[in-house]
């Protein structure tokens, strides 16, 4: 029945995001607040980290402007770049790492967060503002801006960003495709971030009608691998715990 089914979902949804207990805004009975407090309170501590006026640069050896954290798993020197440098290793990097680089430290492979995290999609979606939305390269630049926004706490702005990537996707794709499916679901998360239960949870079912299979295709679609590393174990806890 559809009730069994959506148990059965839900069960998915939490076996998926179980590793994400401590980090996610759900946080046992703390309350999303606090939560996202202490993630931003963190990041903010490790851009700090960046204060020492001999700190150099990893990528141009220069310490003026005073390179900030990258966020990523680079630590002490290691991690200090400009934004401006980790832009143009980004730029130079396009088509050999498929767009990873704007994203993705290529030295401890873990994803860029805080301040330079914001500060590439901030450059990314500059540069491919003009563009048509059904550009892919201006798709890609959305999604990785609405996320830095959705990470900086900045949810409103990343729900607006998000609304326009899912109505190109839903244009060229269709609504079942996966990308579709986890734009929809990322774009829940920034409406359970605020407090917008019934419209994601509305958004949750329209993922369920179109994946019946739940269990399994999440384990098999890039609705799964895409949201690894972004909104979908966020949004999996929230549905899970918040809505239901």
């Amino acid at each position: 029945s559809h009730s069994s089914s959506k148990v059965a979902a839900k069960e998915a949804l939490a076996r998926q995001s179980a590793g994400m207990a401590d980090a996610s805004p759900v946080g046992g009975k703390r309350g999303a607040g606090a939560a996202d407090e202490e993630r931003l309170a963190k990041r903010a501590r490790a851009d700090a980290a960046a204060g020492d006026e001999d700190a150099c640069c990893v990528i141009c050896l220069d310490s003026s402007p005073p390179p900030i954290q990258s966020g990523c798993a680079c630590r002490g020197d290691a991690g200090l770049a400009h934004v401006a440098c980790r832009v143009k290793a980004a730029e130079s990097q396009a088509a050999e790492k498929q767009g990873c680089a704007w994203w993705e430290c290529q030295t401890c492979k873990q994803a860029f967060t805080g301040a330079m995290q914001l500060g590439l999609a901030e450059a990314r979606f500059t540069k491919v503002r003009g563009r048509e939305q059904e550009d892919g390269e201006w798709q890609m630049a959305a999604l990785m801006m609405a996320r830095a926004l959705g990470d900086q706490g900045r949810y409103g702005e990343a729900e607006q960003m998000y609304r326009k990537v899912l109505a190109v996707e839903r244009r060229e794709l269709g609504a079942e495709d996966a990308d579709t499916l986890s734009t929809v679901v990322e774009l829940a998360g920034t409406l359970l971030q605020q407090g917008k239960l019934a419209e994601a949870e509305t958004m949750y079912d329209e993922v369920l009608a179109a994946q019946p299979d739940f269990e399994g295709n999440l384990q098999e679609t890039n609705l799964a691998n895409r949201g690894k590393s972004g909104w979908f174990l966020i949004s999996a806890v929230f549905v899970f715990a918040v809505v239901f």
